[in-house]
Parts: C-alpha cells; sequence; structure tokens
C-alpha cells in the first residue's frame, strides 16, 4: 500500500513538471508565432531616423540618459559609427529596493522602482536626449521629465525618444519614435516589448 500511495506521489510530481515545461514551452511558442519582431536591421532604420530628426531639429545633445540598459542598445550602433563624444548615463530597474542607491533619485513607474542617476542634473541648462527601446504609457519619460523640470531644466532641452511608442504616449509627451505600436506584442531582438 505504501508503495502505491509512493508511485502516485512521484506520478503527481512528474505530471506537475510536464504540465510546467509544457506552459513554458507554449508561451515561447505563442510569443515566437503571435509576437511581431523587430529585426536588428529595423533597429538601426530606427536609430537613424531618430539621430536624423534630431539634426533636422537642431538639437544636438550634450547628454545623454538612457532609461535602461536596452535604452543604451538604442544608441550604441550610431556611437559605432560616428565618433561622438557625448556622455551616456544609465538608469536601472528594481523590483524591491533593499537600501538607499548613492547617487541615484529614486522614482516609481508601473508598480516598480526606477533609479535615474544623480549626475544628471549637473547638466541642467544644457541638452539633455532622454532615450529607451518602448514606451507604452509615457510613466518612465514623465517621470524623468518631471525630475528634470523640477530641477530647473527648460522643457525646450530635453528630448525624449524611443524606437517605438504608443499613440498616447508620443501624444502626451511629444516622444520621438520611429515605430507605432498601440499593443505590446512585439520583441525586439533583446525580449519582448514591456
Amino acid at each position: 500500500m505504501e508503495q502505491l500511495e509512493l508511485l502516485a506521489s512521484s506520478l503527481g510530481t512528474v505530471i506537475t513538471l510536464i504540465s510546467i515545461v509544457i506552459a513554458v514551452v507554449q508561451k515561447q511558442f505563442f510569443q515566437q508565432k503571435f509576437c511581431k519582431k523587430l529585426s536588428w536591421k529595423k533597429i538601426e532604420i530606427g536609430v537613424d531616423y531618430i539621430f536624423e530628426q534630431l539634426k533636422i531639429q537642431n538639437f544636438q545633445p550634450d547628454v545623454i540618459m538612457a532609461l535602461s540598459e536596452r535604452g543604451v542598445a538604442v544608441v550604441v550602433k550610431k556611437f559605432n559609427e560616428q565618433a561622438y563624444q557625448i556622455p551616456i548615463m544609465v538608469s536601472f530597474w528594481k523590483n524591491n529596493a533593499e537600501k538607499d542607491t548613492p547617487n541615484y533619485i529614486e522614482l516609481h513607474s508601473r508598480g516598480r522602482h526606477f533609479y535615474m542617476p544623480s549626475a544628471i542634473f549637473g547638466y541642467i541648462g544644457c541638452k539633455i536626449l532622454v532615450i529607451d527601446d518602448w514606451s507604452y504609457t509615457g510613466a518612465s519619460m514623465r517621470s524623468v521629465l518631471s525630475e528634470l523640470l523640477r530641477a530647473g531644466c527648460k522643457k525646450e532641452d530635453v528630448k525624449l525618444c524611443t524606437i517605438c511608442s504608443t499613440h498616447a504616449a508620443k501624444e502626451e509627451l511629444g516622444i520621438l519614435s520611429r515605430y507605432i505600436k498601440d499593443s505590446n506584442s512585439f520583441c525586439f531582438p533583446w525580449g519582448h516589448a514591456s
């Protein structure tokens, strides 16, 4: 009887593990099958478009602040092609703040902690380019813009750019974007839009 119970318990565990594996595989299949992909070529086209628009608008940034490491990926191509000598600062996200993070300002967006480098405030009065891969609601961009304006930045000295944004984020904040997507059902070469 004990052996039968042990066998049933083991079988239940195996079935549960198989179910988890199937769920993960189905999710990956769904994302690959139904998720529109932006290729590296389209990313390059998007980056070229953004920098061309900045040139047309006569906006020469003195500093670039990327909202994440994905934002840095957006500008690396341009920096490799040309001899730009512009500092790049990188913000980062944390789900749970465990302690103070020196030299960063804590902001909140979409229920997560967002850390903006305080060194950016040394560029008040300069042209600041804020860039990221994607803006769905514009909440992160809005938080950064609010902090910069509160610190004394002029709105015309800050330009917000993404490879993709929704119509809502683009219209509300004036985000310069190459591609407009009104859902996050697409993937960058580095992962699903989120």
